[in-house]
């Protein structure tokens, strides 16, 4: 068992649940709460905070706010071809 929060700090949060706290921060404080406070509050990305508040804003939908926007089979990365990469270097 743990003995301090210093050894709990080390845990590795998910997206899911990081994504939650930021939700639950801003539903809490009535969205009076700035984004740099919960950032540094929550150890999360700042630019995270401002897209999670933005998509709240624009949806209301709790859910869809927390859980990843899903990506279509045809949204893959453009792989280029070996002799693009040999031109490059």
């Amino acid at each position: 068992m743990p003995s301090s929060y210093e050894e709990i700090k080390r845990y590795k949060w998910t997206e899911e649940l990081s994504r939650s706290a930021v939700v639950m921060a801003l539903v809490n404080n009535g969205s009076e709460i700035s984004n740099s406070t919960i950032a540094s509050t929550l150890g999360v990305n700042l630019r995270t905070v401002q897209r999670i508040r933005k998509k709240l804003d624009d949806t209301w939908d709790v859910d869809a706010t927390i859980k990843r926007a899903f990506k279509e089979e045809g949204a893959d990365r453009k792989v280029r071809g070996t002799e693009f990469v040999d031109n490059m270097k």
